[in-house]
């Protein structure tokens, strides 16, 4: 663009510069032009007079008795040297013969050829024009007379007019070559930044990462153009690019984390059914063969098969309670007075906390209520109580704390246990999860107790948690949100 500009003003000065000089040159010969009339009417008349004061016919005989008469006049007239010519070119008298010895002829052969003519000659950086012109009297060419006539100051003075238009101008375009060259830089600094930038995004997309650090200058830039309007689009676009590759990024490791969350389920689920399955099918071949003949074998057989049905039982209709609150399918749901079903559980499962030497104390505040199912949200309850109250330390009791925060309701199931590792705790709600791993949980638990009651939680839009707290207890935080009536 640059260049592109520097030659449309080069062009420009030099077109300037041509049109300059040529107007001059015509002003110089218009001036030139008229100093040849002035001197050829001079020339008449100065003849015409000196041939009457000498009583000379009008005609190169007495042209050339008056010319050292004549010469003297126009040389005194005009100021110029001046010289008169038969008309053949002889010289008959000059003012300084000196300076027309020896002068190119051009001027004076179109003057003897009978017309008006002049020539340009510049000398030692001197420049004079040579003038002829026919004397005709009475319709009778009777001899020439020629002028030098000094035109350097003429031509000085043109020159300088065009040297000086050709400083202003060539400043004039340098300023402007200057201002141009900011101009285009403010504008095309933030488009080739954009390009690059462009690119970086490019590279990085295609390499699944994207870093919004370039962008700040482009988003701060103070701009009010289209330029800058360009840059704070770009940046935005940039910044949504950057959010909806997060976006993608968090669901592909969500997909990823389902994939494998749905293998590690399906393979724990056909451990666990493999197992009385195959116990199931042991016992029921050793007493196909001789289980009839021992009573004692058999009646422990038969048991054994009976507890592990009733156990393969109680799993499928954990996993069918869990497919059910997984669908779309809703159970109905009301206006229910949390405190109080909170109230209402604790009270149910207090004989269970005496038999384990404990005691459930409460700090629950009155007339809390939720939108919800009342039957669902005891069962979360009972369960939460339950693993307190198996999983807690000797002589440990159980604190339910029911509170307001904000337009949630936040419970508390605490008992004393020992902490749980930190790497169990993300896990704890997924299903056939055990702390420590299969067999030290308590006997007969599948680890499918937590998963139903997040499940219900969720349905609630609500969100249940456990942690750690000092002193050697563990909570599990159960938020609900406050019914309004609105």
């Amino acid at each position: 663009m640059i260049i592109g500009i520097t030659l449309v003003f080069a062009s420009l000065l030099l077109a300037m510069n041509i049109v300059i000089s040529q107007y001059i040159q015509s002003n110089n010969e218009s001036i030139v032009d008229g100093e040849a009339n002035s001197f050829a009417n001079n020339g008449l008349i100065y003849a015409r007079q000196s041939l009457a004061v000498n009583n000379q016919k009008i005609d190169a005989e007495g042209f050339q008795a008056v010319a050292s008469d004549t010469v003297e006049k126009l040389a005194g007239a005009t100021g110029n040297a001046t010289a008169a010519y038969t008309l053949n070119g002889t010289l008959l008298a000059a003012s300084r013969s000196d300076l027309f010895d020896g002068m190119k002829r051009e001027d004076l052969d179109h003057a003897i050829a009978g017309s008006t003519a002049y020539t340009l000659d510049t000398v030692k950086g001197v420049t004079s024009a040579s003038l002829s012109c026919p004397v005709v009297l009475d319709g009778s060419t009777i001899g020439i007379v020629r002028a030098l006539i000094d035109c350097n100051s003429l031509y000085v003075y043109g020159n300088n007019i065009m040297r000086a238009v050709s400083i202003i101008a060539a400043a004039m375009f340098l300023v402007a070559l200057i201002i141009s060259f900011f101009f285009i830089q403010s504008i095309s600094s933030p488009i080739v930044k954009l390009a690059a930038i462009s690119s970086t995004v490019a590279n990085n997309i295609e390499n699944n990462k994207l870093s919004v650090s370039s962008i700040h200058s482009l988003l701060n830039t103070r701009r009010r153009d289209e330029v800058g309007r360009l840059s704070r689009n770009f940046s935005h676009m940039i910044q949504k690019i950057d959010q909806q590759m997060g976006v993608i990024s968090a669901d592909r490791e969500e997909l990823r984390r389902l994939a494998d969350y749905r293998k590690e389920f399906y393979d724990t689920v056909t451990h666990e059914l493999k197992s009385p399955l195959t116990s199931i099918g042991g016992y029921a071949e050793v007493l196909e063969e001789n289980g009839f003949t021992d009573k004692p074998f058999f009646q422990k057989g038969i048991g054994h098969i009976q507890q592990e049905s009733a156990r393969m039982y109680n799993m499928v209709v954990a996993l069918l309670e869990m497919s059910k609150l997984s669908s779309s399918v809703n159970y109905p749901k009301e206006t229910t007075d949390f405190s109080a079903l909170v109230e209402d559980a604790c009270d149910g499962m207090q004989f269970k906390a005496e038999k384990y030497g404990a005691y459930i104390e409460r700090q629950i505040n009155p007339g809390i209520r939720v939108f919800g199912s009342p039957e669902k949200l005891k069962e979360v309850l009972i369960n939460l109580l339950d693993n307190a109250i198996k999983y807690k330390t000797p002589d440990g009791d159980i604190n339910v704390i029911v509170r307001e925060r904000g337009s949630m309701v936040q419970s508390f199931v605490i008992n004393s246990s020992d902490p749980i590792p930190e790497a169990e705790l993300p896990r704890i709600f997924d299903p056939f999860h055990q702390v420590g791993g299969a067999g030290k949980g308590e006997a007969g638990s599948r680890g499918l107790g937590l998963a139903i009651c997040k499940q219900i939680v969720e349905q609630h839009a609500g969100r249940i948690s456990m942690r750690n707290l000092p002193g050697g207890n563990v909570a599990v935080e159960v938020l609900l949100p406050i019914y309004t009536g609105l």
